[in-house]
């Protein structure tokens, strides 16, 4: 189904968000060689290799920027980390050196990046590490979806309609000029306005209640913030929809 506009109601404050970045999952196995910690400078220790990559991935970004602002949404994180003896960690035996460790994580990219030159960036950043430690085995894995990434970027111009129309209804509704959601934490958000983009073609904005308390203990919404972003949300669509030729024939009595 197509629509001639969307408006993506992921948590950003009411902060108006033009540009967030693509979303892919990755993986990084490490296999080593196992040795009893009496000799372990003759064994391969997967775990270390894989401790001392994280801060490298986790301080990395990607190249082929188009823009200072496009490249502030690119970021890597390393969320788990395994590591034991063999293919199913084992862990009965710490004296062991461990012979195998995996590393999950998350990358995020602009438009104008790719996957695929994600994938060599990172790839380059492991050859350094396998030249290191020539006698492990660094592997890199990318959670791929047939060609297409699995959580596209988002880019829209801040003068479409609907983009316009948002920022209209919330001088209504607060006075003064929402913020543009270039610093926001939503930046590094994966949403649906990627995919409503990328495969739907459309011309759309992220804007929506929440944020401030977002992926955290008691994670909640703002009673004000809710109330007020629904009066936004009805205001721009009959703006958009053509129901009221202003900001005065929309708003309430």
């Amino acid at each position: 189904m197509r629509a001639d506009y969307f408006i993506n109601s992921e948590p950003t404050d009411l902060e108006i968000l033009t540009l967030h970045a693509a979303a892919f999952v990755f993986e990084i196995r490490v296999q080593g060689d196992t040795r009893h910690l009496s000799k372990r400078e003759e064994g391969v220790d997967a775990l270390s290799i894989a401790a001392a990559i994280i801060p490298d991935l986790n301080d990395m970004t990607f190249s082929g920027q188009r823009s200072e602002r496009h490249g502030s949404v690119n970021r890597v994180h390393v969320g788990t980390m395994k590591a034991g003896l063999g293919s199913t960690f084992q862990d009965w035996r710490p004296a062991q050196v461990a012979d195998v460790a995996e590393l999950r994580g998350s990358g995020r990219y602009a438009v104008g990046q790719d996957e695929e030159g994600a994938r060599q960036d990172m790839e380059r950043l492991l050859d350094v590490h396998r030249k290191r430690h020539p006698k492990a085995r660094i592997t890199l894995h990318i959670q791929g979806s047939d060609g297409h990434p699995v959580m596209p970027p988002f880019a829209e111009s801040e003068t479409v309609p609907v983009v316009e129309a948002v920022a209209r209804a919330y001088t209504y509704v607060r006075g003064g000029v929402p913020g543009n959601g270039q610093t926001h934490p939503a930046r590094f958000y994966g949403t649906d306005a990627g995919h409503l983009q990328y495969h739907g073609g459309m011309q759309g904005v992220v804007c929506g209640p929440g944020g401030r308390f977002n992926t955290m203990p008691d994670e909640r919404v703002e009673l004000r913030d809710y109330i007020d972003m629904i009066r936004i949300y009805m205001i721009a669509i009959m703006q958009v929809c053509g129901v009221a030729s202003s900001e005065k024939d929309a708003g309430p009595e």
